[in-house]
């Protein structure tokens, strides 16, 4: 098949549980795309819209291994009937038009734009393909999606990494402007394009924040297993550019660079219960300063840098619990020095169109709890823009009784005046309860602990259409839970056995999707 683009995107029809077959395109004899795909002839039960704006105004010849028939049409933009209107898209948080997405990669703020890429496949709402899809905010709730930022090519898939501003300009890339750098890892021997070829971190950069040119060569070769997920930022303690990267089962190392371009390896770390997608980076707890290493499982430690390594101070500790928040980052070069996170909720959202969603974005702190210090979290101060209708609710209550929890999404906060009195509620089908024998709060199975002494149990609660995410206390421990049963009963409905007073303040949440565009 031949096929003059003309338009951005490509639409192949899809039957997602056929078998996979390699679509490839050439250009001008070279290969211009590798993807993995259930080709259909006929009754198409997914759509996929592969980007090519690269190849805008060439000759391709696409091919199928094995041949087979199909068709194509081209399209400007994911023109597909009722998007963002779809029964269960959740309405708060981050989703893809269409297709597959987990970790979030590249989160950086520049000139009061945040910027989100992540793993997107667009040829299914299962994992594979790995790209980077690109969205930007000007307030962390309202995204708009741009499209396809990073291609598989013949290094690798695209795998996860980050975003830094190259503010001094150490590099030599870009224009006038400070460039935006991008590392990733390519995944070599992740498409067969790649066969034998080993995981290696690389470069891209951008003028605009929107266009990214891959800087030829790796700037970390190979070092061992499918090393990945590289993190940048710069020290202050050792006046030079640090990177956390992945190695192996629960090994981690730093790498130092002045250049940002040439990077030595420094240490390597140990992060017990916890494998992949390092993040790093410093909090102050009033006078002290601290750095913190933490895993896509959301267990981290804390130390500080002496004689030139990171030296841990801590046992590891969770901050998140549960297998559904996973793989969070940070942004860079956030304003007013604020530690802004965003992770990928793995959900099995009921769609044909789209799979998986991104946590609220939050904002980290540290805090004493004794002896140690504990990571917290809470969602960003900017959720409560969406806030509308408001009911308050105090009153000692003994018994069973529900309260109303209207709307598509909510943001809550419960509060019991005693510690000593179990008390239990279900939202949207997932079993929450205050255990006074353990001081912890249980939601799905998941235990989340309250700082010792705490006089009243406090829990936030973000819901929406396919999760509850949950903050215990002051936010140092956290979880996410799955709506299983869409078909649950409405309400927050409660039972204790004892006299107990509670207090909840709960305000509806108003839909993210609110342009015209979007209806």
């Amino acid at each position: 098949m031949v096929i003059e683009v003309s338009k951005r995107y490509l639409v192949f029809p899809v039957k997602q549980e056929a078998p996979l077959c390699k679509l490839r395109f050439f250009a001008g004899g070279d290969m211009a795309g590798e993807w993995d795909i259930s080709l259909c002839a006929e009754a198409p039960d997914f759509y996929a819209f592969i980007d090519v704006a690269p190849l805008l105004g060439k000759t391709l010849t696409v091919t199928s291994e094995p041949a087979m028939e199909f068709w194509v049409r081209q399209a400007d933009t994911i023109d597909l009937p009722g998007l963002y209107r779809e029964p269960l898209r959740p309405r708060v948080h981050f989703t893809v038009k269409n297709g597959w997405n987990n970790d979030p990669n590249g989160l950086v703020w520049k000139d009061g734009v945040w910027h989100l890429f992540c793993q997107y496949n667009p040829c299914s709402t299962k994992w594979g393909n790995m790209c980077w899809l690109h969205a930007v905010s000007r307030d962390l709730l309202h995204w708009e999606e741009l499209g396809t930022a990073l291609f598989p090519d013949e290094t690798g898939t695209m795998f996860s990494g980050c975003a830094f501003v190259d503010e001094d300009r150490r590099t030599g890339l870009g224009g006038e402007k400070a460039p935006l750098l991008f590392y990733y890892t390519a995944a070599g021997g992740y498409n067969q394009w790649s066969h034998g070829v080993p995981c290696t971190q690389r470069l891209a950069w951008s003028d605009d924040g929107v266009t990214l040119h891959k800087l030829s060569g790796a700037v970390v070769p190979h070092l061992e297993a499918e090393n990945r997920d590289p993190k940048v930022i710069f020290c202050e303690e050792l006046d030079c550019y640090v990177m956390a990267l992945y190695l192996n089962e629960d090994r981690y190392c730093l790498l130092t660079s002045h250049d940002l371009l040439h990077w030595e390896k420094l240490q390597e770390l140990h992060l017990p219960g916890d494998d992949e997608c390092p993040d790093f980076f410093p909090l102050t707890c009033g006078e002290e300063r601290r750095w913190v290493l933490i895993g896509a499982h959301d267990r981290y430690v804390v130390g500080q840098f002496t004689g030139g390594r990171f030296v841990t101070q801590q046992d590891s500790r969770p901050l998140g619990v549960g297998p559904v928040y996973y793989a969070a980052q940070t942004y860079s070069h956030a304003p007013q020095n604020r530690r802004v996170r965003i992770g990928w909720h793995r959900l099995a959202i009921p769609s044909g169109r789209f799979s998986q969603q991104m946590g609220v974005p939050c904002e980290l702190t540290l805090a004493r709890h004794g002896d140690a210090f504990a990571l917290c979290q809470q969602p960003v101060k900017e959720l409560e823009a969406l806030r509308r209708e408001h009911s308050h609710f105090a009153q000692t209550v003994c018994g069973e009784g529900v309260l109303p929890a209207p709307g598509e999404a909510q943001d809550m906060v419960l509060e019991l005046d005693a510690t000593d009195r179990a008390f239990r509620f279900t939202l949207r089908g997932v079993e929450i309860a205050w255990q006074p024998e353990t001081g912890t709060w249980v939601a799905g199975g998941l235990e989340l602990p309250v700082v010792p002494g705490t006089t009243r149990p406090r829990l936030r609660i973000v819901a929406d259409t396919a999760s509850l995410e949950l903050f215990a206390g002051d936010g140092s421990s956290c979880c996410t839970c799955a709506v299983t049963d869409f078909a649950a009963a409405d309400g927050l409905r409660w039972s204790c056995g004892q006299l107990v007073k509670m207090t909840c303040d709960l305000w509806t949440l108003e839909d993210i999707h609110t342009q015209e565009e979007y209806v």
